[in-house]
């Protein structure tokens, strides 16, 4: 769930393209989800207390490891709980939970 949330950031953030966001989500990521979650695994409130807990994180903002256009990988610190709530109701919408 952790990369279908980075892409959709990545994508909301102009960073990963509408198209290869796309074909990871249903052609790689969704297919290899052995266990299809629930509605409650993407209570915005439990992921992002669960996210203030990454190690990764070094400030105020949450921390997440975003692929760009072209496979660069870019670690942010500023992800925000709106953004990350938000991106948490676009993945429900494209798994149908």
């Amino acid at each position: 769930m952790g990369m279908l949330l980075a892409n959709v950031v990545a994508r909301q953030r102009g960073l990963l393209s509408e198209e290869l966001q796309a074909f990871i989500a249903d052609r790689l990521l969704a297919p290899s989800l052995i266990v299809r979650p629930k509605k409650e695994h993407f209570d915005p409130n439990a992921v992002i207390e669960a996210m203030k807990k990454d190690k990764k994180r070094t400030s105020e903002g949450l921390a997440l490891i975003m692929m760009k256009d072209g496979y660069d990988m870019l670690r942010v610190n500023d992800l925000s709980s709106f953004e990350a709530a938000n991106a948490l109701a676009r993945i429900g919408i494209v798994l149908n939970t």
